[in-house]
């Protein structure tokens, strides 16, 4: 397992943001899995400010994928510092819903990114607006990560995630969520995140000394809504349903 999350820590201990290190840990781990099963290709942070989430992003990204960072409000350090990070690293000082008109060759990018944050502007609308943008460039293995989904602060991106999902079925599913993220992946790849889930994750959290920091819960059936969700340690690496939680079903 080549984690990156020491690394990370140390490259964004000083970044100003929001970014909880459950939720860190959590991609390290499923950037992970990504590249031992070789799937590539290239990144999409909306919503980048000062970086403290696009570090990760562009410690994992190989040499020739891109990261397309965009944001209206984006720090000059933060540019300094992905740059230097990741030197294929394009940036967009714009809004998102004007992201295609800054990036005329933008087809190119087309079903091609496996790891999309979207942490733009929280209104619903923005929220539908930058799902409909990742879904384009969505790779057939990637994974589209929702910034404050189930954050009772913002109750509109969570609405706006699960219309959108109710909308496009077939395009996007939920399987995992929880320390303020949402994780959405290509419905006939997302059993091989489950699986990845149910049977490697706690492993590779010992792998990086992080075991019994994270507890996961998959108390429904599958044909009920089948999403695992995470929370502090509980006492238990996985808790299944409620009436025999050592039945675990993907």
């Amino acid at each position: 397992m080549a984690s990156k999350f020491q690394e990370y820590v140390g490259q964004s201990v000083s970044v100003e943001g929001f970014f909880l290190e459950q939720a860190a840990i959590t991609w390290d781990c499923l950037l992970n899995y990504q590249t031992s099963h070789n799937i590539k290709g290239n990144f999409l942070e909306i919503g980048v400010w000062k970086g403290k989430s696009a570090i990760l992003s562009c410690l994992h990204a190989k040499p020739e994928e891109t990261c397309l960072l965009v944001d209206l409000i984006m720090f000059d350090e933060a540019q300094e510092l992905l740059k230097t990070l990741h030197s294929n690293s394009n940036f967009y000082r714009c809004k998102s819903q004007n992201f295609w008109q800054n990036e005329a060759n933008l087809h190119q990018f087309f079903s091609s990114c496996r790891w999309l944050h979207i942490d733009g502007a929280h209104s619903g609308s923005a929220c539908f607006n930058d799902l409909q943008i990742a879904n384009q460039l969505l790779s057939e293995e990637g994974i589209i990560c929702i910034d404050d989904f189930f954050n009772p602060s913002y109750p509109q991106v969570t609405a706006a995630v699960f219309n959108f999902l109710a909308q496009f079925p077939f395009s996007l599913k939920l399987f995992l969520c929880g320390f303020n993220k949402g994780y959405l992946a290509r419905p006939y790849y997302c059993d091989n995140y489950l699986r990845y889930l149910l049977e490697n994750f706690h492993s590779d959290l010992s792998m990086i000394n992080y075991s019994g920091k994270i507890t996961l819960y998959k108390t429904s059936m599958p044909g009920d809504f089948n999403c695992f969700g995470m929370r502090e340690y509980q006492g238990k690496k996985i808790v299944g349903l409620d009436e025999d939680d050592s039945k675990i079903f993907i």
